[in-house]
């Protein structure tokens, strides 16, 4: 079954006409190892907006949630949460069958599948979980403590609620955030928080990565669920693999979507082709494909 994530994502979008392929026996992650882990009280809607790459100017729109339990918080893509469930459903009724998953997006739409959880699997701890090609990394690490600069005469109001301005840098980026103490909650989209109130719009100084808020509900106690990596796949083949790393693997590897992409699909267990201007498939060496400079949320 052919599940293309955003590796093949990238490769796509080369300059010359020619059709990049990574084919993966995966079928997305595996809806049947969902876990309740805590009960959604407060639930942000963001609109998530981030580079391609830093030549073309081109940027992609993904939509997030983060979900606020008693326990637990998760952000997560719910862009992404569709096309696994897409893919998951497509693998039960045709494991052969392969499906489009972001047929369904605009051509500016993309779903990352990158998951977040404080105070998870105990408190001060945050999870990160992100897929890339066919396995999903997932490392915990202390929810990092940002040393923000409140700026009190910098108000606006974001969805009818009164705004505070705060800067600081994390991580090797300069972000500034507006913040409401109407919402007496210090989190706010992906790892940013510590704040005296929910962040409802952050964007960083090089205007590659921006966050804004498009609704705040009450959960209705909808559940708050992690994939269970203990737990066995509903099928021979199905689901992606959960394999525990560290911070510092995931951001190698990120740093080969664009160094040697080639190298990274090898890495999975999977063939990188390309159809040349006669039609025929042509298998890639490592090192043939390099894109443009990807920028990552974290520089150090």
């Amino acid at each position: 079954m052919k599940y293309f994530l955003y590796l093949s994502i990238f490769l796509s979008i080369a300059a010359d006409p020619a059709i990049a392929l990574a084919q993966s026996s995966q079928s997305g992650r595996d809806q049947s190892l969902k876990r309740v882990i805590d009960t959604c009280v407060l639930r942000i809607d963001y609109l998530f907006v981030r580079a391609v790459d830093t030549v073309s100017g081109q940027r992609y729109r993904d939509h997030r949630r983060l979900e606020v339990g008693s326990r637990y918080t998760r952000d997560y893509s719910l862009f992404a949460d569709r096309s696994d469930s897409l893919a998951f459903e497509a693998y039960r009724k045709n494991a052969d069958a392969g499906v489009d998953l972001y047929g369904w997006l605009r051509p500016e739409e993309r779903g990352f599948c990158e998951d977040y959880y404080m105070d998870y699997p105990r408190k001060g701890l945050l999870t990160a979980s992100l897929c890339i090609v066919n396995t999903e990394y997932r490392y915990s690490e202390p929810i990092p403590r940002i040393d923000w600069k409140l700026h009190a005469d910098s108000t606006r109001r974001i969805l009818g609620y009164a705004c505070q301005l705060a800067t600081a840098e994390f991580r090797g980026r300069r972000w500034s955030v507006w913040f409401t103490p109407e919402i007496p909650l210090s989190r706010g989209p992906w790892k940013l928080g510590g704040l005296p109130g929910l962040i409802l719009q952050a964007c960083d100084e090089a205007g590659l990565f921006g966050f804004e808020a498009t609704g705040v509900e009450l959960g209705r106690n909808h559940p708050i669920h992690i994939y269970d990596e203990k737990a066995q796949p509903s099928g021979r083949g199905s689901g992606m693999q959960i394999r525990q790393t560290t911070r510092d693997r995931v951001r190698m590897l990120q740093s080969l979507f664009w160094k040697d992409p080639v190298a990274l699909n090898e890495m999975h267990g999977v063939v990188s082709a390309i159809r040349d201007a006669s039609g025929r498939t042509v298998i890639q060496k490592r090192g043939a494909v390099q894109r443009p400079y990807i920028p990552p949320l974290e520089l150090e």
